[in-house]
């Protein structure tokens, strides 16, 4: 019988005054363990909180869970805007993640192909989004939707900007890269939705792009596969081979696998907050399957 168990905890990561909210999620659905972790960009005053779609900055997360689905997103509103009157790229990526879950638990009941999942989610919050905008601003955005079959796990993701994701695939006794991220910008600027973004602002170069433009992808992945999905703020401060190496240290060091993403995006935690490449908003989902 399906139960899940939503945990929340707050764990200092360092001697510092910074801290790093996270979530926990146990479960014994299809998939072994998941993890959220996330954080505000570097501040002087001390945070220990338990993390909400709400206090990460202009980051924010979503996660839906069925005894058939796992389903998940993260989003980063764009800074700039907040220099803009009435700009608010966080509201912007929190109401897109609460749309993507408003969405996602009206798909749960409806059987629509999951190999496009994560599309027809992301499209869907997208017109509820313009809707109803929340404020002035744009988001980058990324949904994942995983569900199990004969024995593998079709995941389908969406994503635009450089909210990205990676896949690490178990080879023998140690992980490999089974899927790098990939990102679009044009040049330093991600792709990103808008809200209250006016022609007359996309004709002096403002970025408005649509859900359609964004990267859809269709992946297979097996029992003990990691899939790793994170804002920028991962991505900017870590290299590919330097969260691979973090993998393969876990892993290692976590014989029975039950606490491995936890362990996994608390080490990347603290890498980052060991030595800051970025001062960014960071926040992360790990499910290993």
């Amino acid at each position: 019988h399906y139960f899940a168990m939503l945990s929340r905890a707050a764990v200092c990561l360092r001697s510092s005054r910074l801290c790093s909210a996270v979530s926990f999620v146990q479960t014994n659905s299809f998939y072994k363990n998941a993890y959220v972790m996330g954080k505000g960009k570097p501040t002087e005053d001390p945070m220990v909180t338990e993390p909400t779609q709400t206090n990460l900055g202009e980051d924010s997360y979503f996660m839906v869970q069925d005894p058939a689905h796992l389903t998940f997103g993260v989003a980063d509103g764009v800074g700039g805007w907040t220099l803009e009157e009435n700009g608010r790229p966080d509201l912007v990526a929190q109401n897109f993640m609460k749309l993507c879950e408003e969405v996602t638990k009206e798909y749960y009941g409806m059987a629509l192909t999951p190999g496009i999942a994560s599309q027809i989610i992301f499209a869907q919050a997208y017109e509820r989004l313009q809707a109803a905008p929340p404020g002035l601003g744009s988001t980058t955005g990324l949904v994942v939707n995983i569900k199990p079959y004969e024995k593998q796990f079709l995941t389908s993701v969406h994503f635009i900007g450089d909210s990205g994701f990676a896949v690490f695939h178990k080879n023998g006794e140690s992980y490999e890269i089974k899927q790098p991220p990939s990102f679009q910008r044009y040049g330093d600027t991600p792709f990103q939705i808008g809200c209250l973004i006016t022609p007359e602002m996309e004709k002096i170069g403002t970025v408005n792009n649509k859900p359609g433009e964004g990267v859809p992808s269709c992946l297979m992945l097996g029992a003990d596969d990691v899939l790793l999905a994170a804002t920028d703020g991962l991505w900017d401060n870590l290299t590919n081979d330097e969260i691979l190496s973090i993998c393969k240290k876990v892993d290692k060091e976590t014989p029975s696998g039950d606490e491995f993403t936890k362990n996994f995006t608390t080490d990347l935690m603290r890498t980052i907050m060991g030595s800051w490449k970025k001062f960014d908003d960071v926040t992360m989902v790990a499910v290993r399957l």
